[in-house]
């Protein structure tokens, strides 16, 4: 075997080591069954071959088909398996392209072709370890968009191929290609289709009729995979969102006419847009943006050609995605996957950025310096990534359709508001199988004729029903079951429809909400029924859709919750607003802790109530109710000086009244009878056995130094007689030291004794009757001790002098 053989070899095998390690990577973080997004629907449509939301996605969906037939896992699983494949192929595009930017550098230093090998995995694994193309590298949805980036990347190879030499094969592959991938996700690669004009036009002598002719002809057989949406809609699949049979709504659907833009073009939306653009490199390429500028230096300098190439994309997919598209700010992230067209062509600035930086340096050791420094970004991103893309635990969505199912008891109507609430339960009705007593309606579907069309045909059942009169239609679905089949709803509405209230009553179950005639038994058990996988503890909540998802969770438990406060069971909805705060996601925590503080008052539980003021008082909660009460609760405890700081929040946040009048009297109490009154109310819950409140009162004038030999020596005597032996001594001890007196000793030698420590009693007792001769029970105690006697501790003798 020659030098170029061994090379040559040595090249592939550890591409393909880097490939594998990739893959590995991508399938132990993948997600087990679907991510929280249309990747439901979006394997639904593969494995029925149906029709999936606008553009309808018929090249993917055949994809994908193929895909679920293999015979591993779950359908949803095989579909991010396909993303997988599809992110190795583009990976492998990565190489090559980075291999002839890199060959075309003349006259740069030469690094040899081991160095220049490193170069190119770094590339590979750059983008294999950046946030974005990891996300949507190991979840189905995702690969539509990966599909897209491989067809963008092969196009991109093949222009750089042109501009090195001119064969119409090239031109006839990026004809079918573009077709391809406007079959699949048009918006992301139509921005592609003018750099292709531009090439065309660029080699218009060359190309002549003739072959103009096939270049149309291999773009239109690349857009026929749009055929398979009229097919497949006549052959009425499960499937079949728009029911493209004919022309018109075959056009509707590529087209995406369901969707609005309601989002209005404003300074501050331009401005936050900017700067998601510029916060998208920075996540993803992190310090290696520092390349960039060398790269481009370089670029320009050596290779002109693909700098416009290159700069073209950055610039086209800037402007239109920036300025052109308009996105909510509370899913600004989504920007980040029509961005990915250009990351990918900004990564190939970095490429002649690491190679000119490392060919500036004379010495071979900081060359490799260099270059080393670069792969270790490279780990330290997946690093850094692995975190928030290992979803291997992610059920969030998967469970959240299950546990709606669980909800609704047999032969239900459920009425589903909003994607993430529909396409989990389609998915488990329609592919797993489940519960297909189930009546399934999605509201927003219901305005137009074909949603009509499909719930007819889903339920067998003529309904009196008018396209683009959604609400009315919602109205006569809920008429037409109202006294057959129990009816629910999701607990946010997106589009909210006004029921007849002499009609129907809407109440709390579980996640849903249930609209019935009359007013009926909340039932608090079913939040049991749940599973909660990968909630707590795991990866999933960093998602920000998972986030929204799980939000869910704590607010329908309160809201279940107060209607049982209602219903006077008090218990039950302490344990769910108790639930509600375990959910580490967004939610209105204080006003939560406020509510647990009403119901431990309903159950006369003081000191619980008095913690949760507290809570919902720290977390500056605008219930001006929290701070009244707790001001109450803290003067009612001898606390003047806290109650006197609540109340007056509770008057700045408009609460007179109570507070008002409380600040009245609180201002005529002095400050020494503000300690008097707190040792005093310590006293009186310590005597009533309620220790938590005492400390409160005790440990606020501790702090003061006020009186600390008497509290002490209560608490010590409460432990005692409490049978605490060890706290007792512990605060008689600490007593002892403020101020010396016969009762404190003679507890101390009691407690020694109950403890079992015989000799330390002893010793004591025999010091504290040398110490106060004239009292009689220490010398008596004394002398039995010396006479290796016991005390059975029942008579305490003068010691009980308790405030």
């Amino acid at each position: 075997m020659n030098t170029d053989s061994r090379n040559r070899y040595s090249r592939i095998t550890a591409l393909a080591a880097v490939l594998l390690a990739v893959c590995y990577l991508y399938i132990s973080t993948a997600h087990p069954v679907f991510k929280n997004n249309d990747s439901p629907e979006t394997t639904a449509a593969a494995v029925c071959l149906g029709i999936g939301h606008p553009p309808g996605y018929p090249l993917y969906a055949m994809l994908g088909k193929i895909a679920t037939l293999v015979p591993v896992a779950n359908p949803a699983f095989r579909m991010n398996m396909l993303s997988v494949f599809l992110s190795v192929i583009t990976l492998v595009l990565v190489y090559l392209t980075a291999g002839r930017l890199l060959s075309r550098q003349e006259g740069d230093a030469d690094l040899g072709w081991r160095t220049e090998e490193l170069i190119k995995w770094f590339t590979v694994m750059v983008l294999a370890t950046s946030y974005i193309f990891w996300n949507q590298a190991i979840e189905a949805k995702g690969g539509i968009y990966i599909l897209n980036l491989l067809f963008t990347a092969v196009v991109l190879f093949l222009f750089l191929l042109l501009q090195e030499r001119f064969h119409i094969k090239y031109f006839y592959m990026i004809s079918l290609i573009s077709g391809l991938a406007l079959a699949n996700h048009w918006p992301s690669f139509i921005l592609m289709v003018p750099a292709a004009l531009w090439f065309c036009f660029a080699r218009r002598d060359r190309l002549k009729p003739g072959r103009l002719f096939f270049m149309l002809l291999f773009f239109v057989a690349g857009l026929c995979a749009y055929l398979y949406l009229p097919i497949r809609a006549r052959a009425e699949p499960l499937l079949n969102w728009g029911d493209p049979s004919n022309m018109a709504s075959m056009l509707w659907v590529i087209l995406r006419k369901a969707y609005a833009y309601p989002v209005k073009a404003t300074p501050e939306l331009f401005t936050y847009q900017l700067l998601e653009f510029l916060k998208f490199f920075l996540v993803n390429y992190g310090p290696l943006f520092l390349f960039v500028i060398a790269g481009a230096f370089a670029m320009w300098k050596k290779d002109r050609k693909a700098f416009r190439l290159l700069g073209y994309i950055v610039v086209i997919f800037f402007f239109m995605v920036v300025f052109y598209n308009r996105t909510r700010k509370d899913v600004i992230w989504l920007m980040h996957i029509f961005l990915m067209p250009a990351g990918y062509a900004m990564l190939f600035f970095i490429v002649p950025g690491v190679r000119f930086a490392a060919g500036a340096l004379k010495s071979a050791l900081y060359r490799n310096a260099v270059i080393a420094a670069a792969l270790v970004f490279a780990g330290t991103a997946c690093f850094i990534n692995f975190r928030t893309n290992n979803n291997s635990r992610d059920f969030v969505s998967y469970d959240y359709g299950r546990n709606i199912l669980r909800t609704l008891p047999q032969g239900a109507l459920y009425m589903a508001s909003g994607d993430y609430n529909a396409m989990p339960v389609y998915y488990a009705q329609e592919i797993e199988k489940l519960r297909r007593d189930v009546k399934f309606a999605t509201d927003s579907f219901l305005i137009f004729k074909w949603g009509i069309d499909d719930l007819y045909r889903r339920t067998g059942e003529a309904i009196s029903m008018t396209p683009y009169e959604r609400e009315n239609n919602i109205r006569n679905l809920i008429d037409h079951y109202a006294d057959t089949s129990p009816i629910f709803r999701n607990y946010y509405w997106e589009q909210p429809v006004a029921l007849d209230p002499e009609k129907y009553i809407e109440q709390q179950e579980g996640l849903l909400m249930k609209i019935n005639r009359s007013r009926q038994r909340i039932n608090s058990a079913v939040f049991d029924q749940y599973v909660y996988r990968g909630i707590f503890g795991g990866t999933s909540p960093n998602s920000p859709s998972n986030v929204a998802l799980v939000t869910w969770y704590p607010a329908c438990m309160v809201n279940a919750a107060n209607a049982l406060m209602e219903d006077d069971r008090v218990s039950e909805a302490l344990a769910l607003y108790m639930r509600a705060l375990t959910f580490s996601v967004p939610k209105p925590e204080g006003n939560i802790c406020y509510n647990v503080s009403l119901a431990y008052r309903r159950l006369n539980d003081s000191y619980n109530e008095l913690v949760y003021l507290e809570k919902a008082a720290s977390l500056k909660t605008t219930i001006p109710f929290v701070y009244e009460r707790l001001g109450v609760v803290y003067y009612g405890l001898g606390l003047i000086d806290w109650a006197e700081e609540m109340l007056k929040r509770a008057v700045d946040m408009g609460q007179g009244g109570v507070a008002g009048k409380g600040l009245e009297i609180i201002s005529k109490i002095s400050p020494t009878d503000r300690n008097e009154l707190a040792l005093i109310k310590g006293s009186e819950n310590l005597m009533a056995g309620n220790i938590q409140l005492a400390h409160k009162s005790y440990d606020f004038i501790l702090e003061k130094g006020y009186k600390r030999d008497i509290i002490l020596k209560n608490l010590g005597v409460y432990h005692f007689k409490t049978g605490d032996p060890q706290k007792a001594l512990d605060y008689f001890l600490r007593s002892e030291n403020e101020t010396q007196d016969p009762g404190t000793e003679i507890y101390i030698i009691y407690a020694y004794d109950k403890l079992g420590e015989k000799d330390k009693a002893r010793e004591t007792a025999v010091k504290s009757a040398r110490k106060y001769p004239q009292d009689k029970t220490l010398a008596e105690l004394a002398g039995y001790l010396s006479g290796n006697g016991g005390y059975d501790g029942k008579d305490t003798g003068g010691a009980d002098r308790q405030r």
